[in-house]
């Protein structure tokens, strides 16, 4: 049971520490209101999901023993969020700010605000290495490693949605 209250201990201070996921759930909320800041965090909750799916297969560990794959990917990631900056930029001057009223959000498209959590996650390096060197340290090697792997994924996941 120690075990599990540490790896819960040492999620949320994974997750307080802001990514860009966190800056994609504020922009989508902040310009398109409550439910697509859900719908970003769905869509980052399903790129955990594949990668949780990856490591409790034992497929995670020969994807990233790649350095070229990993490098691609974290090549992929930074332009990504460089995209997204630039993009925030240029729009800026759309969005209008009221100090005095409640902030109005436009209709926003939930499946962009999906596709955009999803995105953001499936191409962050520290997600990868969060399964690939945190994850394992909490495992039991003496029992069924697979069934531990999902169920402290599940346990991180919910902890990422919540």
């Amino acid at each position: 049971m120690d075990n599990w209250i540490n790896f819960i201990i040492m999620s949320l201070l994974i997750l307080i520490a802001p990514g860009p996921s966190f800056f994609a759930v504020i922009k989508n909320s902040a310009h398109g209101g409550i439910k697509s800041g859900i719908f970003t965090t769905f869509g980052i909750a399903n790129a955990h999901l594949i990668y949780a799916t990856l490591a409790t297969l034992g497929i995670i560990f020969i994807f990233v023993s790649s350095q070229t794959v990993f490098f691609i990917i974290k090549i992929l990631g930074a332009a990504y969020i460089i995209f997204l900056g630039l993009k925030n930029i240029l729009n800026a001057h759309k969005f209008e700010y009221n100090t005095m009223e409640v902030t109005k959000t436009t209709n926003a498209n939930l499946f962009k605000s999906y596709q955009q959590g999803f995105i953001t996650m499936i191409l962050n390096p520290k997600a990868i290495l969060f399964y690939i060197s945190i994850l394992p340290q909490f495992i039991n090697h003496q029992s069924n490693q697979n069934v531990q792997v999902a169920l402290l994924s599940t346990l991180f996941i919910i902890t990422v949605i919540t």
